[in-house]
């Protein structure tokens, strides 16, 4: 099952530019799960912040509940703090920490080009619209 895990959330890395993806070719299965991991919260943290404080609330209230240790390892799409500080700790102590630091931040940078350039559009259409309604 855990190949299944593995497989999820490596599909994750299919939304990164082509050539940050041949960077990441090399890299270990950890180390590019623990990438989709941190690309997933970035992803989820742009589109829509409110559903990450959402998230954690509900977990809270499960974690209240239940006792502290949910689960033994973390789980890729859960975005509890626990899941979270895992994926972290995983990723600070790895070898390519700075690699993956890097390839964060370019897809990051990568995701906020394509909103500007998205309102830029949308400002360019809407004012387009007000010289025909002229």
């Amino acid at each position: 099952m855990k190949t299944n895990k593995n497989k999820d959330s490596i599909s994750t890395l299919k939304l990164l530019p082509a050539t940050i993806l041949a960077l990441i070719s090399a890299n270990s299965l950890e180390d590019k799960e623990v990438l989709a991991y941190m690309i997933t919260r970035s992803i989820k943290a742009t589109a829509n912040p409110s559903s990450l404080l959402e998230e954690n609330i509900r977990n809270s209230r499960k974690n209240k509940k239940q006792p502290p240790s949910l689960h033994k390892s973390p789980l890729f799409d859960c975005g509890c703090f626990d899941c979270y500080t895992s994926y972290w700790l995983r990723w600070d102590s790895s070898p390519n920490r700075k690699f993956i630091h890097q390839v964060i931040e370019a897809f990051e940078e990568h995701l906020a080009n394509g909103k500007l350039q998205s309102s830029k559009k949308a400002n360019n259409r809407s004012k387009r619209r007000e010289r025909v309604s002229e």
